[in-house]
């Protein structure tokens, strides 16, 4: 009897296994032919919102030393070269240093050869490829493309890339203001200057970008203050905070005293001392604070890097 219900359970169980098979072949007909080129029809049509970019504006790169090649390999391209086993000092001589093109690919193919499969390389691949004509990086491809990369750069080359074949409505960029482009650049601002600050250096650095000499923890809030201010009438549109990589988020709310003792130990100190994290962070967080003050009086968006401390 016992053999019987397990056959009849087997022949069951079959059964309702083969029904949704069944089913789902006779749910709807196969999609007609060329499907897919519909589908990417369609999203070409779509306007894009990017919400995080560390873009450098044509005005910065005409200034510095990678208007060239190695300008691809920046953001993502550090990270692929890096985890290939670059060192960081032979990483920041391609953006630091006068170098020609054939030099510095002499520093990056070891590198290169390492990674160049990796999603992002093999992004930069596609683009110098159907942008450039350039079908591979190599030594004897780096010289052309950085030519064409500077011409290009002659034009609206900037613009065109990024409403035209990116079709972008518009772009939040974490850092500065990108003057000229207020339509469809949007920008979030740091001021790690003061969140992260613990050395008198830092201190005086701040008074000599604004002209004004900085005595007192009251003077630093107001420092603070006109900051945030000349960031909101050039368009700023959120607060970013992007100390998580140097320190706790545990802004604590702090006492002035407190705030003043870590101070007043800063500005008599000597030019090249620097403080604990640890110990500066009262002031730190006082001025935390002082931010989101600011940013709740003039009702700005804060964001916030939640990546943990080392």
């Amino acid at each position: 009897m016992s053999l019987m219900k397990y056959r009849i359970s087997f022949i069951l169980l079959i059964l309702t296994a083969s029904l949704p098979v069944r089913a789902q072949l006779q749910i709807k007909p196969p999609p007609a032919q060329g499907f897919e080129r519909r589908i990417r029809k369609y999203i070409d049509t779509l306007s894009i919102i990017d919400t995080h970019e560390h873009l450098v504006g044509p005005e910065m790169l005409a200034d510095g030393f990678f208007l060239d090649f190695s300008l691809l390999l920046l953001q993502n391209g550090y990270d692929d070269l890096i985890s290939a086993g670059m060192p960081d000092a032979l990483y920041d001589k391609l953006f630091n240093e006068e170098l020609q093109p054939s030099a510095k690919w002499e520093i990056v193919e070891p590198w290169w050869q390492n990674s160049f499969n990796t999603s992002f390389n093999r992004i930069i691949l596609y683009g110098i490829r159907h942008f450039y004509g350039i079908d591979d990086l190599n030594a004897s491809t780096v010289g052309p493309l950085s030519e064409k990369i500077r011409k290009a750069y002659e034009t609206n080359w900037f613009d065109r890339i990024l409403l035209d074949s990116c079709r972008i409505k518009y772009l939040i960029k974490d850092g500065n203001h990108m003057p000229g482009r207020d339509v469809y650049v949007k920008y979030e601002k740091r001021f790690d200057d003061w969140l992260l600050l613990r050395s008198k250096f830092g201190i005086d650095s701040l008074a000599i970008q604004q002209l004004d000499p900085i005595y007192s923890i009251d003077d630093l809030e107001k420092s603070l203050t006109l900051a945030f201010e000349k960031e909101l009438k050039k368009g700023m549109i959120a607060v970013k905070v992007f100390t998580s990589y140097y320190r706790t988020l545990n802004f604590e709310k702090v006492d002035k005293e407190s705030a003043k003792k870590v101070f007043r130990s800063l500005v008599n100190g000597d030019m090249d001392f620097r403080m604990e994290m640890k110990d500066a962070k009262p002031l730190q967080d006082y001025l935390f604070h002082h931010l989101m003050s600011l940013a709740l009086k003039y009702d700005m968006p804060v964001a916030i890097q939640s990546l943990g401390p080392p």
